[in-house]
C-alpha cells in the first residue's frame, strides 16, 4: 500500500526541494504539495494523507491554524504532522505544541 505524503510550505523552492528528496529516498510514497493552507485542507478532504511536514510561517493561514484543522478532520485526527519551522522562538514552539 502507498505512503501519501504531504509538504505544506508557501515557498515553491523549499517544495521542490523537499519533492526531489522524497522521490529520491522513498520512490514508492506518493508526494503531495500544498502551498497554502487551503490547499492542505483540500488534499486532505480527497485523499488519504499518511504523514504531514508542515510549515509553521506561512502567509494568510499559517501551519499552527492549519495542523488545527487537519486535528478535527476525522480521518487526520491521529496521524503524524511534523511542524517545521525557521524560526526559534519560545512562543512559537509552544503554539505548535498546542495546535
Amino acid at each position: 500500500m502507498p505512503i501519501n505524503i504531504m509538504f505544506v510550505d508557501d515557498e515553491p523552492n523549499t517544495v521542490s526541494v523537499v519533492k526531489l528528496l522524497v522521490e529520491l529516498e522513498q520512490p514508492e510514497w506518493i508526494f503531495h504539495a500544498a502551498y497554502d493552507g487551503e490547499m492542505a485542507l483540500d488534499i486532505a478532504v480527497r485523499t488519504p494523507i499518511d504523514f504531514v511536514l508542515l510549515d509553521i510561517s506561512m502567509l494568510g493561514m499559517d501551519g499552527i491554524e492549519v495542523c488545527k484543522r487537519l486535528r478535527q478532520m476525522p480521518d487526520m485526527a491521529h496521524r503524524p504532522i511534523v511542524m517545521l519551522t525557521a524560526l526559534d522562538t519560545p512562543q512559537r514552539r509552544e503554539q505548535s505544541k498546542s495546535a
